[in-house]
């Protein structure tokens, strides 16, 4: 019995990266994109495309989003992809082997990571594996920023992985960290966390030591030194940002 597949991704102005990831998805059943009310071309985009199902939905956090997103799957099983994200015919040929054997109900995927046009070997960016390919019923996702899959049942992993291109300037990462350190700093204020001068220091620090040296940056030469500032800078971020909502909304 063929196994039907529906591939997930939320959207907000994704208009220069979202034909290429559509392109790579055109073997899958259908294709549920999620928008944030993009302001850009994407939806006319996504639109055109035969195998895709477009809807509209405020984001919240990333969790709902992506759980909205499931919820909207015709099919049994899922996989998530993000729109700077490329599926490439290795990985689709190992997809449709692993879900006619029907052995799990929920698979790891290692990620290539992009950044300005290299891959990223080190510093911990590779393989970096993430809970991709589930059962729908078997799957939901938790946490607001640094969300994950939580799966009910046997968990196998894929060899082949999903490229993922997000981070093709250094400007362009540098918005992306502002933001999304807004978004942690907001989670861990609701969650009870306040700042802490100890934390925002040592915080970027450990970073530093476990990208650069731990897990080998520095192989990865300037563009490893690149990556790990900005990561150092991200955790700095959120500590400023938590110390803003205390200033905002008091202690």
């Amino acid at each position: 019995m063929k196994q039907n597949i529906s591939a997930v991704i939320i959207t907000k102005n994704e208009e220069k990266n979202i034909s290429k990831c559509l392109a790579q998805l055109r073997w899958v059943d259908e294709v549920i994109i999620i928008d944030d009310f993009s302001a850009d071309g994407t939806q006319q985009y996504a639109l055109e495309c035969k195998n895709v199902k477009f809807y509209e939905n405020k984001f919240i956090d990333f969790a709902a989003q992506r759980n909205f997103a499931a919820s909207r799957a015709s099919f049994d099983w899922i996989l998530s992809v993000d729109a700077d994200e490329v599926v490439n015919g290795d990985l689709k040929e190992e997809i449709l082997k692993v879900i006619e054997k029907n052995d799990f109900v929920g698979y790891k995927i290692p990620t290539k990571n992009f950044f300005c046009g290299r891959w990223m070997k080190y510093g911990g960016w590779y393989p970096n594996y993430h809970i991709r390919l589930f059962k729908k019923e078997a799957a939901a996702w938790r946490g607001a920023t640094d969300e994950a899959v939580e799966v009910k049942g046997k968990i196998g992993f894929l060899k082949n992985p999903i490229l993922h291109f997000g981070h093709n300037t250094f400007d362009e990462w540098h918005k992306k960290n502002i933001i999304y350190a807004g978004q942690k700093a907001e989670e861990e204020y609701e969650s009870g966390t306040r700042f802490s001068y100890v934390m925002f220091v040592l915080s970027p620090l450990t970073m530093f030591f476990k990208m650069y040296f731990l897990k080998m940056g520095f192989l990865d030469g300037l563009h490893g030194i690149k990556s790990t500032f900005l990561m150092c800078r991200y955790k700095a971020l959120i500590w400023l940002k938590i110390r803003e909502l205390e200033k905002q909304r008091g202690k």
